[in-house]
């Protein structure tokens, strides 16, 4: 009982001395002194102690102090309605706090668990507009989240590396692109919304192994991610379209091969990045 009382902050003394007024209720603080065999002083700094945490009242109203335990149930019941003020009070603290800090959230996911957990997060809350990088394996976990919001009105956009079909959602897919990935032991996870907030990883070993995981709502870096990920998109679908006309799509071409430089599969990373893998076949065919 003693351990259990100091588990509310009690030191050891106040404890016992509480213990003793229990089954001695009405005594001084004296009399408590040699109950518990300590200096009359440290008894009397004790009682004040457990008076303050409201434990115990002191009578004063006659010549000799004496002192009455506090129903434990009473107590507790304090301690309670004490604890709920204390947490709202740290909660709405951490909110404001939370709120001043949300532009500037970068975490790192230890698990492909979390990721998933946080693509479902992303999902929930978009306003607008997905953007998924994804294998099939992992849109099927996230399958009726994402028709969901579909119905909703919400535009999701997915770019997968199988031929892979999601009512209400409009998905991308590339047989070249999905030829190289065949070749790598890695698999991507990527998704971004609003322009807000992102998550982007990629594993190894069937998901088992992270390589590396990040979840953020940094304004900033939230918009250049989403640019990134629907820009890939985007000039897929310009490639693949019926909209334009033939005469356009070769201006497209020609466009495109003045700004070769710019396109992710000529950048130097991504060549070492094949070559790493040994698909430096695919790397002239690109």
């Amino acid at each position: 009982m003693i351990d259990q009382l100091m588990n509310f902050g009690l030191s050891r003394l106040e404890a016992s001395a509480y213990v003793a007024l229990l089954q001695e209720p009405g005594i001084t603080g004296y009399r408590l002194s040699h109950i518990l065999d300590k200096p009359t002083a440290n008894i009397y700094k004790s009682l004040k102690s457990l008076e303050l945490k409201g434990l115990v009242n002191i009578d004063q109203s006659t010549k000799v102090q004496v002192i009455q335990p506090v129903a434990i149930e009473e107590f507790l019941h304090s301690q309670e309605l004490l604890f709920k003020t204390r947490s709202k009070d740290l909660q709405e603290s951490l909110k404001e706090l939370s709120m001043e800090k949300s532009d500037y959230q970068i975490s790192r996911l230890s698990s492909f668990e979390q990721a998933v957990g946080k693509a479902v997060q992303i999902i929930e809350k978009a306003e607008s507009v997905i953007v998924i990088i994804a294998f099939a394996e992992v849109l099927q976990e996230l399958e009726t989240i994402l028709m969901e919001k579909a119905s909703e009105g919400i535009e999701i956009l997915i770019y997968t590396y199988s031929d892979y079909e999601l009512e209400g959602c409009r998905v991308f897919y590339s047989e070249r692109d999905a030829a190289i990935w065949r070749k790598i032991p890695e698999r991507a996870f990527d998704i971004a919304a609003d322009g807000s907030v992102f998550m982007i990883s990629n594993f190894r070993n069937n998901y088992s192994e992270v390589i590396e995981a990040l979840y953020g709502n940094h304004v900033y870096l939230s918009l250049m991610i989403f640019n990134s990920l629907s820009k890939n998109i985007l000039m897929l679908e310009m490639h693949e379209s019926d909209f334009f006309s033939h005469s356009a799509k070769e201006e497209l071409k020609a466009f495109f091969e003045k700004h070769q430089s710019f396109l992710i599969e000529n950048l130097p990373g991504v060549q070492n990045f094949y070559k790493r893998h040994n698909i430096s076949e695919y790397i002239a065919g690109i």
